[in-house]
């Protein structure tokens, strides 16, 4: 497959997730998020992390908000990116609860000046937000490939977390795709085949 015929199906898949993403009621959407929660709370490696990186879920994303506060309930750090210059994330622990502000994006991002700094190295277990997921544990972003670019510095756990309407039989990837060891969805739990 060509970089432009790959581009383009990533481009055409894109726009599909986020028209069927709208579709989906906050009911629905939350239903669902709570789900996806407690399949990715189960897994092994979220009960042995230390540090978490988790996200602030956008409008018409599956929320990881249930595992951030079982997470916190069992005494683990948890880290929220923050975009940078070079599409680069800076990874940020808030130390009080009103850390964060609305960004760029429109989405709850931390406060620097409110937070402990940490390097991906130190990251045990990464939930990782996209449009689309496939049953081998591939994941489609959003395009700007800021994850993409921090997670060859890591070797924390990747897993994604989506709404089932957000499954697809294969994501399109190339060479530089990095896949997950597991995809949570509210229909079933997903682990990349060793």
């Amino acid at each position: 497959m060509t970089q432009d015929s790959l581009r383009l199906q990533k481009a055409a898949l894109r726009k599909t997730m986020r028209a069927a993403l709208k579709e989906i009621s906050p009911e629905e959407r939350a239903r669902q998020s709570t789900l996806a929660c407690e399949r990715l709370c189960s897994l092994p490696e979220f009960q042995a992390a230390g540090l978490i990186l988790a996200y602030m879920a956008m409008a018409h994303e599956c929320s990881p908000a249930l595992a951030v506060a079982q997470a916190q309930r069992l005494g683990k750090r948890v880290a929220f990116p923050l975009c940078g210059a070079d599409y680069a994330l800076r990874l940020l622990v808030p130390k009080e609860p009103d850390a964060f502000y609305r960004g760029a994006y429109g989405i709850l991002e931390p406060m620097p000046e409110k937070c402990e700094e940490v390097g991906p190295q130190e990251l045990d277990f990464i939930i990782l937000p996209g449009l689309a997921f496939d049953p081998a544990c591939n994941r489609l972003g959003q395009g700007a490939g800021y994850y993409d670019r921090l997670l060859p510095q890591t070797s924390a756990f990747l897993a994604g977390l989506c709404l089932d309407s957000q499954l697809v039989e294969a994501v399109p990837t190339g060479g530089l795709d990095v896949p997950l060891h597991a995809v949570a969805a509210p229909g079933g739990l997903y682990r990349r085949p060793c």
